[in-house]
């Protein structure tokens, strides 16, 4: 079924959010975040969404522009952040 935005405006803020907002993984992948400063950018991104607007819906893993694989494989400590950057790059 394809969702229809107008009946449901918060899906509709929610993928507008999403499709407007450079996210961490954006910036961390084209360069504008200098390697000692990654996992800082990292953190503060972290703490921007924890302080950020409550009835934005919008999951931490796609407020950063990461892939639920990604986000776990961080948050369960299997790869740095480096690596999952690194890993996305060899991917692309």
């Amino acid at each position: 079924h394809c969702v229809n935005s107008k009946s449901y405006p918060s899906f509709r803020r929610t993928m507008m959010t999403i499709e407007s907002r450079v996210t961490f993984m954006h910036l961390a992948m084209s360069g504008a975040i200098l390697d000692d400063d990654i996992d800082d950018s990292l953190n503060d991104q972290i703490d921007a969404w924890h302080n950020g607007d409550p009835m934005d819906e919008t999951p931490l893993h796609e407020y950063l522009g990461m892939t639920w694989r990604e986000y776990a494989d961080y948050t369960e400590g299997k790869k740095e952040i480096d690596v999952i950057i690194n890993d996305r790059k060899a991917a692309s």
